[in-house]
């Protein structure tokens, strides 16, 4: 028998006595009206949550082709408990699930497993949501816990986004919309346009949904970029702390040695279709298919201007020296053999990716059977190559370094050097850096599934057992890296493209940015463009990025079995079961015979033995038990707990074998150092405890809170820094000793805790009078307690969002903040160690809004705009917070029209 609560004080002050009278009655009988609009969608994430035999928020569409935003990352924004990393270029593009790394997540489309086009330079876990268009999705829910028929691999949560089906709609659906993006920074316009349509045939035995979209993003980032700092070194810098003596450089903690002014225009073109059907023939079959096809071209130029601040020091003592924890550095100098010199980084990626589903479902008398198949296939070609353009040496400049995240600020002695820039016929050809060159990234992921369902409806006293459900599934996921790379060791590159510009090759680009002005810079796209990929590789001889190449086949075979249960009145119920899943890996690669020694050459190099390939393989077993408990203290208040163990495998880079040496070095102590991949690295685990309490006010009001607590195994340390014992011979001396060298290589080390909580509490105002009944808000808050704040990346401590919306049947408009907190976002390098760990992004929030409105029957005017406070993406370095990175991404203001019949 239900409990009959009828006050419970803490909640008083969250909901107003017009809805805990509606939440109580009832007895009234209820109309259903079909909500659509904003409403509609915040009723479906509701249900959603409701009805989930696990802890689950969500989003949904209110409509077909009405999800709540541009990109799906945007929108997991305001899901309670997880944070969306925004990459170098301004793009939501992965997300993060209660602080831990977005490659901890799981991502299935429509529930088994995917890849995607890489989103970054090397392959990764990650899936990218700028990969897929929002207008496709018609609900994402975010798993926080698992049971036993979950896909493992998301030791953090798993996502699933769901596509629109023709079974989802009453009727047909036509939807045509069309828009024009504003990016303020660039000034330029983009379009987007999607056709959409979904239908039903012989009295409901098919249906067919088919869709296309294409999308321009022309965007314009300015961004700064400053390398870490260095200590004193008196060969360099002549400074004075103050006119009463020097700054012990035991002490002192110098400049940076590069500040770098980036304009970082970026071009985006995406082209994507879906295709699915479903038939269902008779009540106790269905079949379901799905092709959804994506491609991405993107194309990008970092141009900068590198200051080298390094040099000598105005001696006359107008430099400003900082204090900060004991350590001194630059606040303002002035540089009197100062380097200044143009660079642009092409950046090319282009890359596709298919996928294809096949699911059936047989329903008997009391059991069903359903079978399914998947396959991903992605690829991605990577283009980043560096052309240098003018230098211009003992240049006299002046800068000043600031903490918290804000750029450095920049001035010229003499105008003279800012028009010397602004000239192009200033410019040159320097040198090419070269890089990543046309290098290829594939992935592929096939998920074949078998799930059966058997009703028990057991009676063992103490309760029902309601469900039996085993499963097996098989996947094997295959990813190759290439790491190819072209440089111009010789100048052959350089020497050719200066000879195309003496017969009269435009190839130099004006750019601009806040801090420094106008300037000329090398156009490598242009350069690239114009001759071809095989004009350079005929030139230079292509190499393989050491270290980074990768060649892994993954093959998992896991099996379930899960039960659920109730209390046979509807009162209590739940699941537990266990999964075991088997990892069999084989990885491929280059690595030195290590029972050969290390050679020192007659100049007095180490040189590792000849690189030989190789394949390692290895087996693992995780066997990956979990409870899932719920109490329904009332119709409206329910009780959930779960516990359970999850597991996240191995980044592909820490599965990369390699091994490389660098030369001794005075700050090594004259050491060589051997870095290799470690075969032994472990996948990692967590047990997790979570508690929640949901309340739902109304159909379309809630308040609800969760306490979690993660108990992560083992962390992965990179480049952990050790020593071993080497046969080294000397080609001089013609013997071969023993030598201690340092080895850097990832190691698995002790774990750690996460634990937090979450409270949202969304509210439709429907009791208000006149038009303020179409308002309502959607807030919650995430606090996150991390036992390793130096070592796990993307924990905020405090994170929230707050949305405000107007919803009618002509009308939807919303406000919308995301606030997070600044987080770890890389670990502490070599350099930075001994001054504090790593980089940080320091605190951010974004406030966008977006209103559409219904002109007549079936058509709607759309406006919208996102970063509206201009919020700059500001990471810092160390404890003494040197900035590091500033970008600005500028504001976008999006205008469209959209037809639906």
């Amino acid at each position: 028998m239900k409990l009959n609560i009828t006050a419970v004080a803490v909640m008083t002050a969250l909901a107003s006595q017009p809805i805990l009278a509606e939440a109580s009655e009832t007895e009234q009988p209820v109309e259903t009206i079909e909500v659509t609009g904003i409403r509609g969608g915040e009723i479906k994430a509701l249900d959603l949550k409701r009805e989930a035999d696990t802890i689950v928020d969500a989003i949904a569409a209110g409509d077909i082709g009405d999800f709540p935003d541009h990109n799906i990352a945007d929108s997991l924004a305001r899901v309670t408990g997880v944070q969306v990393t925004t990459n170098d270029r301004g793009v939501s593009n992965t997300v993060s699930i209660r602080g831990l790394p977005s490659s901890f997540s799981k991502v299935l489309y429509n529930g088994h497993a995917i890849t995607s086009i890489s989103t970054g330079d090397d392959p990764a876990r990650d899936f990218g949501f700028n990969s897929m268009p929002s207008e496709f999705a018609a609900s994402v829910a975010v798993g926080k816990t698992s049971s036993a028929d979950t896909p493992e691999g998301g030791l953090a949560g798993t996502v699933n986004i769901r596509t629109h089906r023709a079974f989802d709609s009453e009727k047909a659906v036509y939807l045509v919309s069309g828009n024009a993006v504003y990016d303020q920074n660039a000034e330029k316009y983009s379009p987007e346009g999607t056709l959409l349509w979904s239908d039903k045939f012989s009295d409901d035995l098919f249906g067919f949904t088919l869709g296309v979209n294409y999308t321009e993003q022309n965007q314009g980032v300015k961004r700064y970029r400053q390398l870490s700092p260095r200590k004193y070194d008196e060969k360099k810098m002549l400074l004075d702390a103050n006119d009463n003596g020097e700054v012990s450089k035991d002490e002192f903690l110098a400049t940076a040695t590069q500040l770098n002014f980036e304009d970082f225009p970026i071009s985006r073109k995406r082209t994507s279709a879906l295709g699915n059907f479903e038939v269902r023939p008779s009540d106790e079959f269905k079949l379901f298919g799905e092709v959804f096809y994506t491609k991405m071209d993107i194309e990008a130029s970092r141009f900068g201007v590198q200051a080298i601040t390094n040099r000598k020091h105005d001696p006359a003592g107008t430099n400003v020296i900082s204090e900060h924890n004991g350590l001194y550095y630059v606040d303002y100098g002035t540089m009197e053999d100062g380097r200044l010199q143009s660079r642009n980084q092409g950046q090319m990626r282009k890359g596709d990716m298919v996928v294809s589903l096949l699911e059936g479902l047989y329903t008997g008398d009391n059991w069903s059977l359903k079978p399914s198949v998947s396959y991903t296939k992605a690829n991605t070609e990577l283009t980043k190559w560096q052309i240098n353009g003018f230098q211009f040496q003992k240049q006299v400049f002046e800068y000043n370094h600031m903490t918290g995240g804000d750029p450095a600020g920049f001035y010229f002695s003499s105008p003279e050097q800012q028009t010397l820039m602004a000239s192009e016929d200033a410019m040159m050809i320097r040198s090419v850096s070269g890089g990543d060159f046309f290098r290829q990234i594939d992935n592929s992921s096939l998920d074949l599934r078998l799930d059966y369902d058997l009703n028990l409806d057991a009676d063992i006293g103490i309760v029902m057992l309601n469900n039996l459900k085993l499963g097996l599934n098989y996947a094997i996921d295959k990813v190759e890296n290439d790491a190819v790379e072209l440089r111009d060791s010789g100048n052959v590159l350089r020497d050719a493209l200066r000879a195309q510009v003496e017969q009269g090759g435009d190839y130099f680009a004006l750019a601009n940015h806040p801090s420094i002005g106008d300037f000329y810079v090398p156009d490598v796209l242009q350069i690239i463009n114009t001759n071809g990929k095989d004009f350079f590789t005929n030139l230079v001889p292509s190499s393989v990025e050491g270290g980074t190449e990768l060649g892994l086949e993954e093959k998992t075979t896991s099996i379930y079995a899960r039960i659920d249960f109730s209390d046979g009145q509807g009162d209590f119920s739940g699941n537990f079961g266990i999964r075991y899943s088997r990892t069999e890996e084989a990885t491929s690669g280059s690595v030195p015979n290590f029972n050969l020694p290390i050679t020192i050459d007659v100049d007095g190099n180490y040189q590792l033995p000849t690189a030989e390939p190789v394949t390692r393989e290895r087996t693992y077993a995780e066997v990956l038990p979990s409870v899932n408990l719920r109490y329904d203290v009332t119709d409206d208040i329910t009780l959930r707990a779960a516990a359970g163990r999850t597991l996240t495998r191995n980044d592909f880079t820490d599965l990369q074998i390699f091994s490389e040496i660098s030369q001794p070095a005075e700050a090594d102590g004259d050491v060589a150092r051997v870095t290799s991949s470690n075969i032994d690295i472990q996948p990692w685990l967590a047990d997790n405890y979570d508690l929640a309490f949901e309340w739902y006010l109304t159909r379309e009001s809630a308040f609800t809170t969760n306490f979690f607590y993660k108990d992560i195994k083992a962390l992965t340390e990179r480049n952990k820094l050790s020593s071993k014992d080497f046969a080294v011979l000397d080609l001089n001396t013609d013997t071969t000793s023993t030598e201690t060298l340092d080895w850097r290589t990832d190691m698995n080390v002790d774990g750690a805790t996460l634990k937090g909580m979450e409270v949202a509490y969304r509210v439709a105002f429907d009791f208000l009078p006149s038009f303020l009944s179409n308002t309502g808000i959607n807030t919650n808050y995430t606090y996150l307690d991390n036992s390793a704040p130096n070592a796990i990346i993307g924990a905020s401590k405090h994170n929230y969002n707050f949305m405000v919306y107007y919803s009618d049947s002509d009308l939807n408009a919303k406000l919308s903040y995301t606030y997070r907190d600044k987080y770890l976002r890389g670990l502490a390098n070599e350099n930075s160690a001994e001054y504090g760990a790593g980089e940080y992004s320091e605190a951010r929030g974004i406030l966008n809004a977006s209103v559409k409105y219904k002109l007549f029957s079936g058509i709607s005017l759309k406006f919208s705009g996102s970063n509206l406070t201009n919020s700059k993406d500001a990471r810092t370095e160390g404890i003494y917070g040197w900035s590091k990175y500033n970008v600005d991404f500028g504001r976008r203001f999006t205008l469209g029209v959209q037809a639906k019949f």
